[in-house]
């Protein structure tokens, strides 16, 4: 099956960072919402839709390859995978540690990742700059979710009605 990467499809709102005294970012996001989700994006100049779908399964090889990709990067032979910031590969907003699968519910479940936030992403959040994250993910013509690039998604400032699609 041919596999498609997509960007900025499924934006999540990050949990509010607390005001006042205590700034703390969340040490874990929603990376991808649980469930089936229509999709729209462009390959090249032209419109796609897609249907994916988002399971324990795919949270479970997920954290399988960027546990592959921590250790190849610690051996120096490939790149730490990374968020960025809106989708523009120029910088890291923060590191992924982990995925796992946290239920059905539409906010708190979903493929959701432990982060190591950059200097900059925490600094972009404790200011809120950025308020969303958009995964990016590789998808099969079944719809099933089946890896992510090395970078795996950034932070964005607001809902982006379409995405891009490398495939």
């Amino acid at each position: 099956m041919k596999t498609q990467l997509f960007y900025a499809k499924l934006v999540a709102t990050l949990p509010g960072v607390a005001l006042g005294g205590n700034n703390a970012v969340p040490n874990e996001i929603q990376w991808m919402p649980p469930g089936t989700h229509n999709i729209n994006a462009m390959q090249g100049d032209k419109p796609v839709s897609k249907q994916i779908n988002v399971t324990a399964t795919a949270a479970k090889m997920l954290d399988a390859q960027l546990q592959d990709l921590r250790a190849k990067a610690a051996a120096g032979t490939e790149d730490l995978p990374y968020f960025d910031f809106n989708h523009n590969d120029d910088g890291a907003s923060g590191y992924p540690l982990q995925f796992f699968w946290g239920g059905d519910d539409p906010v708190k479940g979903g493929i959701r990742a432990k982060v190591e936030w950059s200097g900059s992403g925490e600094e972009a959040l404790q200011n809120r700059v950025y308020r969303r994250f958009s995964p990016s993910f590789l998808v099969n013509a079944a719809g099933e979710v089946t890896g992510a690039p090395v970078n795996m998604g950034g932070l964005v400032k607001k809902n982006q009605p379409n995405s891009r699609q490398r495939g």
